[in-house]
């Protein structure tokens, strides 16, 4: 499921958690790509735009097979 943080960066839910998960005994958490720095951890939003992306190209591959 992709997820925005408040940078705008999106990323699988899972992906981010788990990422964070290794910054937890700092309790600074930051964007994996423009490193912006972030405490407390902010909340997950779905990006509903990238989400039905995904699904499209899910069909569209599973039409191709």
């Amino acid at each position: 499921e992709p997820v925005t943080i408040p940078c705008g960066h999106s990323y699988c839910m899972e992906c981010i958690r788990g990422y964070w998960r290794k910054c937890e005994l700092k309790a600074e958490y930051s964007c994996p790509q423009c490193r912006r720095a972030f405490s407390p951890r902010p909340a997950l939003y779905k990006n509903t735009i990238l989400a039905e992306i995904v699904e499209k190209v899910k069909r569209t591959s599973i039409q191709d097979a």
